[in-house]
């Protein structure tokens, strides 16, 4: 009765969350080091706007791109997978 129902009733709402979950924690995770740290991403980012440094503001950004954009592709991927397979949300 697990295996063929309820597994299959909840994993297009686990997916789901497990996509929000992620920007989530992302977002609080570099909002933590811009206010609160004194190193990683969003420090650098903090202090390159407050010293209007340009171009590595821009890379900072294009770093960020680069580690958020791949998880958040694979778990879209995951959720329309598991979604057309098991049922809407």
């Amino acid at each position: 009765m697990i295996r063929q129902i309820v597994i299959p009733a909840v994993l297009p709402a686990l997916a789901t969350g497990m996509q929000m979950t992620f920007g989530l924690a992302f977002l609080g995770l570099l909002l933590a080091e811009m206010f609160s740290s004194s190193s990683g991403i969003g420090y650098e980012l903090l202090r390159n706007v407050s010293l209007v440094r340009m171009e590595n503001i821009m890379g900072t950004v294009v770093l960020i791109l680069v580690m958020a954009l791949p998880p958040t592709i694979a778990l879209q991927w995951l959720e329309s997978r598991i979604t057309s397979k098991y049922g809407g949300r």
